[in-house]
């Protein structure tokens, strides 16, 4: 059963009203755009057609919207001097305001119109005086003071809550005190004045915006003041915000161009961003109270001023303060609330400052030098006038903001300098416990740089250069994966590292260039460390270095003085002189080439031994001090294969052949790659049956796969990986098989395990390293071998250990830089033969590009050039490289040759040059295309009778071999000049024998040619081989149907039978075909 459905009577519905559309225009209900206001109910739309209004439009409804025939369309760039009523909706009076929002009217929609109207002062063309008009939006309209009135263009002076006026322009005339005015006891909360033309008429003068009152622009309940996207011209002020109106408020992305100031106001808690500030002959932002300074409620307060450009502003001097921005004198502790930072100041003066109290806070801008502001300050940039607390540093050295300089102020707080971006200047001080993080590709560059008290300073993968440093005692530097270089400031000057200094993984590398006092904790582990000659260091703490290459192109000097400590494992030293005076000292499985070791007399209980000394270097021990030199049976060697019980990581030969394994033990690969690491055992001096590995690696590069153990050492006892830290532990114990016969073990040397890693996503150079033992370590493992003696273990506690080579992960493939060339030589002149046209002959072509690749770098062998013609491929061989230096960069030149001879097929090649990488990653540039047309002839022609003025007729060559088969044909249009004419036939075969000549009028000549070494070749067919005339059918005979031909046309005017070219058939022409009459041509 269907439900029962209730209809109320029709008199129960309630009564729906729908918003009408009103039309106003010719032939439409309404002319007037009045009469249509009149008749409109609250809601509805008035269209009104482009034409001439002449009236006085008053609205006293709402809601309603007045849309003119150029609603959708901006009013920026639409009207072009007087608007044209044809295409614009004009509201033109004689006298009063063309548009009055007045009692009652709120929520008005008024857009595409042009007003204009002779307003007076204290009115304007567009006026709402009487009651508010909040939700009010006026867009898309042309809004003009007529000439010599004295009103605004746009008057508000009743309130507008959520306002949205844009896309207008606003031009005021010349008298006009205003070109829109916000009247200061009314309110404009949530104002929205986008997009607009502030503009004037005439000369400068008076006030582009103007608004006052107590903070009567600030958020309403929906949105916050939005001035955005303007253009503020030719006023004496631009906009006047008042002492104390406008706050919470985003002034941004505005022009303020060719006024005398700019924008003058007191805003509270604003943000002014973005705008372009430019050619403001007094000034471009002034921040002020207007003289109040007595009151904390007016002035500029909690603002920030970032991002602006200013340029060319406060060209006319004046005490009251000029130039990019002037802090006006305000109540004490109001200007210093406001931040003016990531400004470009590239004016004369950047900031005039008459605030008197407190601080001006300026730092982090641009100043338009590398050395900041001058005037009051020491650079060469826009001055800083007027009272000196101007807060300007740190600053920034370049418009991008990449290169900060401090000076002399301290960094505080968590800084992070992010790749590309710099720290420079003389000086930097990181205050207590200030933080400073340097990214990959960051770089801090400074005279000298001051670490107090529990400061820290970190880069990963960051490129550190300091003149001078100096630690405190609880300060930390750490540099992982990165470059540090201490640089000398001057002479005399010392680094002091008093606190802790961590590197790991600095292959790029620790640079140390001057004198340098290492008196607190250092910890250099698997780090390349150079050090330039005579440079002295100085060991009066700790120092300890593990798996690092400590070279010197000249002697350098290290002290290790009394109480200090000094550890150094599996070290490559080249060029050093280390004086031990101390006693807490230990130097183990080192290699130190023309390196000494000298300990002296006050040494009591340092452990140097299982060192290898090779060239001109050696360990003395002085009279009276007590060394330890000899543990486990052996003591420091002169020679590499004497050591005894090595194990060494060396990598595998990688299953991907693009990948390179160096002789030295080097290895380059790419992300995501699989790393196979050999731990192999050798030069036992006794039988041995296990080995234990304390390794480390850098997490940051590599993660661990898996252990793989040989074959005779078959057994995986222990196997940890612990990749928590920047430093990640492997540790394992291998075992021999089962199988292996000898019950005390092997004395063999051989391959113990494979330890797998794969390197991740991060480019650069690492080591896998053995370990010294540390606390997060178990008791029981360490790195040592277990030997035996009659079914009894013992342990080898002091093997000889030795790190991989250095594992570069590339995956960027190398760069060519712009402007490669090909070139081919002739006749001493160069020829570019990748330019359209121009062809290449036989000889040696020549191509020129550079190329870099700074990580892996680049192997000659793994660059070539090819020359492609379909799936012909041609190589050229390489000539010579040189360095050259490119922006900046070092690029390999590369110079490549390919021999053009007489076996090379013509035709169109591209040329391309390719690079591989040591890692595997290929890069092709496209060098360009040539053309190879190796033989050509030059070939000259004279018609018999030919007139010596200028013609053109074609010529039709022949090219055959010596059985005159029939090679190749050109028809050539030849310029005749003087009655004969040259031209270069191209792309002539090989094995070419003979070229014939003819012509439409003449019999053909063949005449032998020889081309050169270069395939280059001529032949004359001029005097006794000239072309004979008379040839007119085209069968290389003159016979009588020839002259039949020029019978039939004899006199007159006709082409085909002219052979002189003289223009007529007529006796010459006769004669010349009487005299070759029976005669035949050459065949082809």
């Amino acid at each position: 059963m269907n439900p029962t459905r209730l209809i109320p009577p029709l008199f129960l519905l309630p009564f729906i009203a729908h918003a009408a559309t009103l039309e106003v225009g010719p032939g439409e209900a309404h002319t007037t755009i009045q009469s249509a206001v009149d008749a409109a109910s609250p809601g509805d739309t008035i269209e009104v057609a482009a034409g001439m209004y002449a009236e006085n439009v008053v609205i006293t409804k709402s809601p309603l919207t007045l849309s003119g025939h150029r609603a959708a369309d901006d009013a920026r760039g639409r009207v072009s001097g007087t608007p044209n009523p044809s295409t614009e909706t004009v509201v033109a009076p004689a006298a009063g305001s063309a548009l009055s929002l007045s009692s009652g009217a709120g929520a008005i929609t008024v857009s595409g119109f042009s007003f204009s109207s002779p307003a007076t002062g204290g009115s304007g063309v567009v006026v709402a005086d009487t009651a508010a008009v909040n939700g009010l939006t006026f867009s898309n309209n042309d809004v003009r003071v007529s000439t010599g009135a004295t009103g605004a263009a746009l008057r508000l002076g009743s309130s507008a809550v959520d306002a949205t006026i844009s896309g207008n322009v606003l031009v005021a005339a010349e008298g006009s005190a205003q070109a829109v005015l916000l009247d200061g006891a009314a309110v404009f909360h949530g104002l929205h004045f986008t997009n607009n033309h502030v503009l004037r008429a005439g000369a400068v003068g008076n006030t582009g915006i103007s608004v006052d009152g107590n903070r009567n622009v600030g958020a309403s309940g929906t949105r916050i003041p939005l001035i955005k996207g303007n253009r503020f011209e030719g006023h004496a002020l631009g906009f006047n915000g008042g002492a104390r109106s406008i706050r919470d408020a985003e002034i941004s992305s505005n022009i303020f161009h060719g006024n005398g100031g700019g924008l003058a106001a007191g805003p509270l808690n604003s943000v002014i961003k973005d705008n372009l500030w430019t050619s403001n002959t007094s000034y471009g932002l002034r921040l002020t109270s207007f003289g109040n300074t007595s009151d904390a409620g007016t002035g500029a307060k909690g603002t920030v001023i970032k991002d602006n450009d200013f340029q060319g502003n406060g060209t006319v001097v004046s005490v009251a303060g000029y130039g990019d921005v002037v802090t006006d004198d305000q109540a004490n502790g109001t200007q210093d609330t406001n931040v003016i930072r990531l400004n470009r100041f590239a004016s004369t003066v950047g900031i005039y400052n008459n605030e008197a109290s407190g601080s001006i806070q300026a730092a982090y801008n641009f100043w338009n030098a590398v050395d900041g502001p001058g005037g009051l300050a020491a650079g060469s940039g826009a001055d800083i006038l007027g009272n000196a607390n101007v807060v300007y540093q740190p600053f920034h050295a370049d418009t991008d903001f990449k290169s900060t300089v401090y000076g002399n102020a301290p960094l505080t707080g968590e800084v992070t300098v992010h790749p590309g971006d710099s720290i420079e200047g003389e000086s930097l001080t990181l205050g207590p416990a200030a933080i400073l993080h340097v990214s990959p590709g960051g770089k801090v560059k400074v005279g000298s740089l001051d670490l107090q008290a529990g400061a820290s300073l970190d880069s990963t993968q960051g490129n550190l250069k300091v003149g001078k440093l100096q630690m405190d005692p609880t300060a930390v530097l750490d540099v992982v994966n990165g470059d540090l270089s201490l640089d000398p400031l001057g002479s005399g000057e010392f680094h002091t590292i008093s606190g802790s200094f961590t590197f790991f993984n600095a292959l790029g590398s620790i640079n140390i260039n001057a004198n340098t006092t290492f008196s607190g904790s250092t910890l250099g582990i698997a780090s390349d460390i150079h050090i330039a000659p005579n440079v002295s260091l100085f060991v009066l703490g700790s120092l300890v270095l593990d798996g690092c290459r400590v070279d010197g192109v000249a002697p350098y000097y290290m002290l290790v003085n009394t109480g200090a400590t000094f550890r150094m494992a599996r070290c490559e030293v080249l060029n050093g002189q280390f004086n031990i005076v101390g006693n807490d000292v230990t130097l183990h499985d080192n290699r130190f080439t023309n390196s000494s070791v000298a300990a002296f007399s006050t040494v009591n209980g340092a452990k140097i031994y299982h060192n290898v000394f090779t060239g001109s270097g050696a360990l003395s021990v002085l009279p009276g001090a007590v060394v330890t030199t000899t543990v486990e049976g052996w003591s420091n060697v002169t020679n590499p294969a004497a050591v005894q019980n090595e194990l060494a990581l060396a990598f595998r030969a990688p299953a991907d052949t693009t990948r390179t394994l160096t002789s030295s033990g080097d290895l380059f690969v790419q992300p995501g790659d699989l790393v196979d690491v050999g731990l192999g055992i050798s030069k036992l001096n006794h039988k041995a049956v296990a080995v234990e590995t304390l390794l480390g690696f850098s997490t940051d590069y590599l993660t661990h796969d898996s252990l793989v153990p040989s074959s005779t050492w078959a057994n995986d006892l222990h196997t940890e990986a612990d990749e928590t830290g920047v430093i990640g532990r492997f540790n394992s114990a291998v075992g021999l098989g089962f199988s292996f016969a000898d019950p005390d073990g092997s004395n063999l040397d051989g391959a113990v395990a494979d330890i797998r890693m794969e390197a991740k996503a991060l480019e650069g150079e690492t080591r896998l390293f053995f370990r010294t033992k540390g606390p997060e370590d178990p008791a029981v493992i360490d790195t040592r071998i277990t030997g035996s003696s009659g079914g009894v273990p013992f342990l080898k506690e002091y093997p000889f250990t030795r790190n991989s080579g250095v594992l570069t992960i590339d995956g960027t493939p190398p760069q060519f830089a712009t402007g490669a060339t090909g070139v081919q030589v002739r006749s001493a002149v160069n020829h570019d033969i990748l330019q359209s046209g121009e062809l290449t002959r036989q000889g040696n072509a020549t191509f020129t590009f550079d190329a870099t690749d700074l990580l892996a770098g680049i192997e000659n062998a793994d660059v070539r050039v090819t020359l492609t013609k379909g799936p012909a491929t041609l190589t050229a061989t390489l000539l010579s490289t040189s360095v050259v230096d490119v922006s900046g960069t070092p690029h390999t030149r590369y110079v490549f040759q390919y021999p053009v001879t007489s076996t090379t097929p013509d035709g169109e090649y591209d040329v391309d040059a390719i690079a591989m990488d040591r890692s595997g990653n290929e890069s092709t540039l496209a060098i360009g295309t040539i053309e190879i047309a190796k033989n050509q002839i030059t070939a000259t022609v004279q018609p018999q009778g030919l007139v010596t003025s200028a013609l053109t007729r074609n010529v039709v060559f022949t090219a055959t071999n010596g059985s005159g088969t029939v090679l190749h044909s050109w028809t050539v249009p030849v310029n005749f000049l003087g009655g004969s004419g040259t031209t270069v036939l191209e792309n002539v075969p090989d094995g070419t024998a003979n070229v014939s000549a003819k012509m439409a009028w003449n019999r053909r000549v063949r005449l032998p040619v020889t081309l050169d070494v270069n395939g280059q070749g001529s032949v004359s067919f001029t005097g006794t081989s000239l072309l004979r005339g008379g040839d007119f059918t085209g069968d290389n005979n003159i016979t009588v149907g020839d002259y039949n031909v020029l019978r039939s046309v004899f006199p007159g005017i006709n082409p085909a039978a002219d052979i002189t070219g003289d223009g007529i058939v007529n006796v010459a022409d006769y004669n010349i075909l009487r005299t070759n009459l029976l005669t035949a041509g050459d065949p082809l």
